[in-house]
């Protein structure tokens, strides 16, 4: 069962609960698609390292790669004669002809090891491309995100897209800007808004604060209008 297949139904239910009796699969769709893409882009971006970090992990990565081509050199007629399948199939996959008839001629311990070796070489090779300065992944896809954190939790940036669609929709079926009241005693936060980014993060099971992602994105929709 794929993903839509899940949320569309849930979202349509809650849709259904925010706003007048009418049809809600196209809301769903938007805000399903809006939530995938978001999702997968923060994938991305927690993924995302220093550009120093990357530097070094793939330089340590070389070294072990290293370290391995000189292990399998050590290895006797036996590991050789076990490792044959695993060198053929590597040859096979080569387009250099010369690589393919190597195998023939030479042993498969030899044959992995110069592999593995070529292989520490490209790792190398690509650290030295590795800009230090580089900018996030946000900044390559030329937009506005956090920059790679050093530590601590990372940014739930997809509560914040989804809080944005969810604006949309509730300024459409409502024709309200949408707001979070805050009583003035102090009490819990409110309001219909608010009630539905609410239901939309569960459905969703987005751990980002639903009413401080509504809160932000109704400052910004009110302050723009």
């Amino acid at each position: 069962m794929m993903l839509s297949e899940v949320f569309i139904p849930r979202l349509t239910e809650v849709l259904e609960r925010n706003f007048e009796d009418q049809e809600y699969e196209d809301d769903a769709n938007e805000l399903y698609d809006e939530w995938a893409l978001a999702d997968a882009m923060q994938r991305f971006s927690r993924g995302d390292k220093l550009p120093s970090q990357d530097k070094e992990k793939l330089i340590t990565a070389a070294k072990q790669i290293e370290q391995a081509a000189e292990n399998i050199q050590k290895v006797g007629w036996h590991g050789d004669k076990s490792l044959a399948p695993l060198a053929a199939k590597i040859a096979s996959g080569e387009q250099n002809i010369c690589d393919q008839k190597l195998i023939n001629v030479m042993s498969s311990v030899f044959f992995l090891a110069d592999y593995l070796t070529d292989i520490a070489a490209e790792l190398r090779a690509a650290s030295d491309k590795v800009d230090i300065d580089g900018g996030s992944f946000w900044a390559a896809l030329g937009g506005e995100g956090p920059a790679p954190p050093s530590r601590g939790r990372p940014p739930e940036t997809a509560a914040r897209y989804v809080a944005e669609k969810c604006a949309e929709i509730y300024f459409r079926n409502t024709g309200k800007q949408p707001s979070v009241v805050t009583p003035i005693d102090g009490g819990p936060a409110s309001g219909p808004f608010l009630n539905f980014v609410t239901e939309v993060f569960q459905a969703f099971k987005i751990k980002a604060s639903a009413e401080a992602s509504a809160r932000k994105v109704s400052m910004e929709k009110n302050a723009n209008s």
